[in-house]
């Protein structure tokens, strides 16, 4: 059976959540699903911030082509 918490949880872990989650209460489905997307964005943003440091170092003139050649 399906709940919005679980679709929520689903959605945000880009899977079927683990066998057992369906007992626990809609809300603290819905919780841990803002959780993790939560966490997904904080590690997105901490990734390109990183990406943007590493990039300090390269000489300005092949920056563009260090960035296409990484895929950002």
């Amino acid at each position: 059976m399906s709940t919005p918490g679980l679709d929520a949880l689903g959605t945000a872990l880009h899977a079927t959540p683990a066998p057992g989650l369906e007992e626990l209460p809609d809300e603290q489905l819905a919780d841990l699903a803002l959780l993790v997307t939560t966490a997904e964005e904080t590690q997105r943003l901490e990734l390109h911030a990183s990406l943007d440091e590493a990039l300090g170092v390269v000489p300005r003139p092949v920056r563009a082509a260090v960035r296409r050649a990484v895929g950002l």
